[in-house]
């Protein structure tokens, strides 16, 4: 008797999930990206669907530190099998200089005739003043950067922004360095410049930080102790969480608007003399490769550690796309 009625109760439990299952309503955010500029209008698109049909209305409220900044609802109906859309538009509030605002987007959709949302969605939003050096010149410009790039691609990012930069015009000069951070263009082929990967690691192993931009193919070699390239200390190699690493406010996974991140990835293989990285286009690597070195003793006597920094995320091509591309770009300046 007693397991007759255990099974009972089995049986109504299961059925009270399955029934709760069946009146669920799943609300799906469909863009992946958070980070968007203040002021400007934001455009946002939810996925409703359920396993019944109902109808009711979906409502959604923008708010930062407790305070409504903006609300909206409208009319849906879901059949099975078919998703509804929702658009939620408004505009970003305001942000000033050096500040970001953060925003939670609450979605809700209810039942006619029900009591309490059906179901529900929460995404959090960070909003960007729309310069990202605003106030950060004169520092920029103790960094002294020295930027090279035939491609001229970073070249034009860096000045329309007002980034101050040396431009160097050839790979020799690279030794004549003797201060500052070496950031070499986006979109250059180590094929096509096949001294530049070994001028970075001398460079960096000098005492002078490269940071590589999404480079376009070719191989990196990582120095090992039969190498005649000077020697790491220590190496990194690190997925999309770096940009939260740098900082945690910034989109990793996906920017505006096709949602990919990437340009270049290092991918690893074994040859006879070592590990080699080849440069590719695709999600199956590492996008970031980062070398430090020791340095060398300066006029005080003293060690300057340095680093080597090959990035893969496309910052110059999506530059224009969002907030993410240029504060995460403010972000490897710091850095280096």
């Amino acid at each position: 008797m007693r397991c007759f009625v255990s099974i009972l109760i089995m049986v109504g439990v299961l059925g009270a999930e399955i029934l709760a299952a069946d009146q669920r309503v799943d609300v799906v955010p469909q863009e992946q990206w958070s980070n968007f500029y203040g002021g400007k209008e934001v455009v946002l698109h939810f996925s409703i669907s359920a396993h019944e049909s109902f109808k009711g209305v979906a409502g959604w409220v923008l708010s930062s530190g407790g305070r409504t900044l903006a609300r909206g609802e409208r009319a849906v109906a879901v059949e099975p099998g078919r998703a509804e859309s929702l658009e939620v538009r408004f505009e970003a509030p305001n942000v000033k200089e050096g500040v970001a605002l953060q925003g939670i987007l609450n979605v809700s959709v209810f039942k006619q005739d029900s009591k309490g949302a059906a179901g529900s969605c929460e995404k959090n939003l960070w909003f960007f003043p729309r310069d990202a050096f605003a106030g950060q010149k004169e520092r920029l410009k103790e960094r002294n950067i020295n930027l090279f790039d035939p491609e001229k691609k970073t070249v034009a990012v860096f000045s329309k922004a007002g980034i101050p930069f040396n431009e160097l015009g050839n790979i020799n000069v690279f030794e004549e360095v003797k201060n500052g951070v070496l950031i070499i263009g986006e979109g250059i082929s180590f094929k096509d410049y096949r001294g530049l990967y070994e001028a970075m690691i001398k460079t960096a192993a000098g005492g002078i930080p490269v940071l590589c931009l999404s480079p376009a193919g070719g191989d990196i070699v990582l120095p090992s102790a039969d190498s005649d390239l000077p020697r790491p200390v220590a190496m990194f190699f690190k997925g999309k969480e770096v940009v939260r690493e740098l900082d945690k406010r910034l989109d990793a996974d996906a920017w505006a608007p096709e949602g990919k991140t990437l340009s270049s990835v290092i991918k690893l293989r074994g040859e006879r003399d070592g590990i080699a990285g080849e440069v590719a286009k695709d999600d199956n690597g590492w996008p970031w490769v980062e070398m430090e070195f020791a340095g060398k003793a300066g006029n005080n006597g003293q060690i300057r550690q340095s680093r080597l920094i090959v990035c893969g995320f496309g910052i110059i091509e999506k530059w224009e796309n969002g907030p993410a591309p240029q504060f995460l770009m403010l972000k490897l300046i710091e850095k280096l």
